[in-house]
């Protein structure tokens, strides 16, 4: 199934009025490699690289019963994928077709910014044909639902319980978690990192490279987290009222460059001390894709 969601509400791609019967720029666009050359040297160094924003072109064909649904379906249409407001997502959910076999489906946001002009030599009778173009400037598709790992550090495990009329506990518990998680994506993925507290000097650390988020100094308090917004054009530290913590992170901490690496092991530790067993530590994140 092919849909356009946008506004809350969702348009199917598949059946008739709007029968979507081709489609280009699904695969891997272009790649720009990021290259240098020093005054005396032969070639060049490869840097790395870069995908550029993608345009999709999707062949949909629009069907009307007379002239007076023409003209209601085109006007629909033109609603459905105008240029102004929120962006559109694109989700494809054909079960079984190559990486989607193992996720619920994939999506992909952008505008519409060419194809409905309507020329009469793209109309057969009353059946228009609509080349819609979206530009997508975040290339990737994503899995439509995101997955989630929880570390949770049990608490309680270095204290003792004084047996008094109103039993209390003695001691401090720390959280020291080693966990592989598991990434399936082809394309970098920047999470979100909810930590609930009550938990003191919490740090986590993504093992390749170091990369790590450090809060030490800060305490968490029960009942309240801290939310480590990684995705990119975001990467902010805020608290459960929506507060900036920024200040809180340790000058070395990799706000801008943590993340899930493909194709790589992604060893992630977490460690803080005072926890209960309220406290817990939420990786969340879509898998990426270069292309379908």
């Amino acid at each position: 199934m092919i849909c356009w969601v946008r506004n809350k509400q969702t348009l199917r791609l598949d059946q008739k009025p709007y029968l979507l019967y081709e489609h280009d720029g699904f695969g891997v666009p272009r790649t720009a490699r990021i290259e240098d050359s020093g005054p005396l040297q032969h070639g060049t160094t490869d840097r790395g690289m870069k995908l550029p924003a993608r345009d999709i072109v999707l062949y949909v064909q629009m069907f009307a019963d007379d002239w007076e649904d023409y003209y209601e379906k085109r006007a629909e249409l033109a609603r459905w994928f105008s240029p102004f407001g929120e962006a559109g997502t694109l989700q494809v959910t054909e079960a079984g077709v190559g990486i989607m076999s193992g996720t619920d489906g994939l999506e992909i946001s952008g505008y519409a910014v060419e194809g409905l002009e309507y020329p009469g030599s793209d109309r057969e009778g009353l059946n228009q044909i609509v080349p819609i173009v979206l530009h997508c400037a975040n290339p990737f598709w994503q899995d439509i639902n995101a997955t989630t790992v929880t570390f949770s550090g049990g608490g309680g495990s270095d204290t003792y319980t004084v047996p008094a009329a109103v039993p209390f506990k003695v001691g401090a518990s720390t959280m020291s978690i080693s966990q592989v998680v598991d990434y399936q994506g082809d394309a970098d993925a920047y999470p979100v990192i909810k930590v609930y507290g009550p938990i003191t000097n919490f740090v986590i650390t993504h093992a390749i490279k170091g990369m790590k988020l450090d809060l030490t100094g800060t305490t968490i308090g029960a009942g309240d987290w801290y939310e480590f917004d990684l995705r990119y054009g975001v990467k902010t530290l805020k608290d459960s009222t929506g507060a900036n913590k920024i200040d809180k992170l340790s000058a070395d901490s990799n706000l801008a460059t943590w993340r899930l690496l493909a194709g790589r092991t992604n060893t992630v530790s977490a460690v803080g001390s005072g926890i209960t067993t309220t406290t817990s530590v939420q990786l969340t994140w879509k898998n990426a894709y270069s292309g379908i």
